[in-house]
């Protein structure tokens, strides 16, 4: 009789665990879920925690939650917070919350509309991502940038109205969103990302106004508003944005003066150009722009130019005859062309703007460089590989570092971080197995996994006063304050107490890592906590 007693209470088990649960999920937030009306609540004061696809912690009970309530006090919606809520009908959001994660509600294809309130600035990447039952969704007019990938694949999606607030539209925002037929861009709007409105096979009609300067690729590639365009230079707002069709041999191309910038792969193939005269208003030249055109011989950049994307003449004449060495174009350092001799030294120009994308990639021979404090930018892959340099110091006119700027030089052995940077993206320094000691200064305000695989590193510090990070009680660690989460650490790290959650990658690649404690307030550790022995 025990034995089947034990039996039918295993049984059990499943529906014991769907029953009415609670527990954290951020900096002073509970939540608690009520199985009899399938509602999820979200109560306290403070922001939610940010988790990868499988580890927020009603996951595995999500396809039964119908209602979302989060109650005010609640300051922020944390990434892949509702993601594969499948079943997801209605949410209420606070006047409290100002910003909506990356793929927070991406997946709730139940959801058919949503009202964001007017204190939310920012929709994150992927917010509602494949929502194909939105119908209707209100922005108001606080929110300043629209996401990557925002309403990517919204296909019930038939209007939505772009508040004045909105500066960006991000990649992909609005792509794939079939029912959409029209849309106005207001004249806030100084940005439309990569495939914004791609494949929006309904739309029609757009209105650009001209304070759009900047036009990513394929924004509008596969939609009626596009194919029923003349062939030939296309102009929208501020943007030289594609020539379409065609091009006859020998063409000389004038660009319209007022221009400010020519679109990522705006001439790209266009084997018939052999000319291009562009003027001094354009300040930006996209990535691959003028890639491959293989009679391109001639073009006139004025310094007025102070961005030139990934292989923007990638493929020409105009290129390929040009001397080795540091190739300056505009305002901007393009390139170092051929192979670069050991023990090198570079001393950037005055007055250069951008280090190109990549400029510099896979130069083993670069030993040291000086940045003017002219350089605003330096573009993703600047100095890939580049593993005979040894110091670096990146001038107080940066505000940010990009993606694998610093990847693989290995060499490394230090880097000094100025003030003036707030950001520093994913994989910024990933490999980068010479640098031992890193500071990150108080006006950093984003960090990805920018230091993964660096092994060598002994003392992880953020200098007091960050508002985002601290490394509290001397922990060798990178720690985001609000939610307590321990999100890059080093063979030195001791996790403090008050730590509630291990980032993803967090120890990734600390190969020197032999032993680490973990306390009793950490309830949340990715299922990639490490790359590296086991702990």
């Amino acid at each position: 009789m025990k034995k089947y007693m034990f039996l039918f209470i295993l049984t059990l088990l499943p529906m014991m665990a769907s029953a009415d649960s609670s527990g954290t999920c951020g900096d002073n937030l509970t939540w608690t879920y009520i199985e009899a009306t399938n509602t999820l609540t979200i109560s306290g004061n403070g922001g939610m925690s940010n988790y990868d696809n499988n580890n927020f912690p009603w996951y595995s009970f999500r396809s039964s939650i119908r209602t979302v309530v989060i109650q005010n006090g609640v300051t922020s919606i944390g990434n892949c917070a509702f993601h594969s809520c499948s079943g997801l009908t209605s949410v209420t959001i606070p006047n409290s919350v100002t910003s909506i994660g990356g793929s927070a509600f991406s997946g709730c294809s139940g959801l058919t509309s949503v009202t964001i309130p007017n204190s939310v600035t920012s929709i994150g990447n992927d917010a509602f991502y494949k929502c194909s039952g939105l119908t209707s969704v209100t922005i108001p007019n606080s929110v300043t940038s629209i996401g990557s990938e925002a309403f990517y694949k919204c296909s019930g999606l038939t209007t939505v109205t772009i508040p004045n607030s909105v500066t960006s539209i991000g990649g992909s925002a609005f792509s794939g969103c079939s029912g959409l037929t029209s849309v106005t861009i207001p004249n806030s709007v100084t940005s439309i990302g990569d495939w914004a409105f791609g494949n929006c096979s309904g739309l029609t009609s757009v209105t650009i106004p001209n304070s759009v300067t900047s036009i990513g690729s394929s924004a509008f590639s596969g939609t009626p508003f596009y194919n029923n365009m003349a062939d030939g230079v296309i102009y929208l707002g501020k943007c030289l944005y594609k020539y379409k069709g065609t091009m006859p041999e020998n063409t000389r191309i004038v660009i319209e003066n007022g221009t400010i910038s020519i679109s990522p792969y705006a001439f790209n193939k266009c084997s018939g150009l052999t000319s291009v005269t562009i003027p001094n208003s354009v300040t930006s030249i996209g990535s691959e722009a003028f890639s491959d055109c293989s009679g391109l011989t001639s073009v006139t950049i004025p310094n007025s130019v102070t961005s030139i994307g990934n292989a923007a003449f990638y493929g020409t004449p105009f290129y390929s005859n040009m001397a080795d060495g540091v190739i300056y174009l505009g305002k901007c350092l393009y390139k170092y062309k051929g192979t670069m001799p050991k023990n090198t030294r570079i001393v950037i120009a005055d007055g250069t703007i951008q280090i190109s994308h990549g400029a510099f990639s896979g130069c083993s021979g670069l030993t040291s460089v000086t940045i003017p404090n002219s350089v605003t930018s330096i573009g993703n892959y600047a100095f890939y590989g580049c593993s005979g340099l040894t110091s670096v110091t990146i001038p107080n006119s940066v505000p940010s570092i990009g993606f694998y700027t610093f990847s693989g030089c290995s060499g490394l052995t230090s880097v000094t971080i100025p003030n003036s940077v707030t950001s520093i993206d994913n994989l910024a320094f990933y490999g980068c197995s010479g640098l031992t000691s890193v500071t990150i200064p108080k006006s950093v305000t984003s960090i990805g996994t920018a230091f993964e695989n660096c092994s060598g590193l002994t003392s992880l510090k953020v200098e007091s006063g960050n508002t985002v990070y601290d490394s509290r009680n001397n922990c060798n660690a990178i720690i985001e304050s609000s939610t307590n989460t321990l999100i890059c650490g080093c063979k030195n790290t001791t996790i403090p107490n008050s730590v509630t959650s291990i980032g993803i990658k967090a120890f990734s690649g600390c190969s020197g890592l032999t032993s680490v404690t973990i306390p009793n307030s950490v309830t949340t550790v990715t299922k990639k906590f490490t790359h590296s022995k086991t702990l």
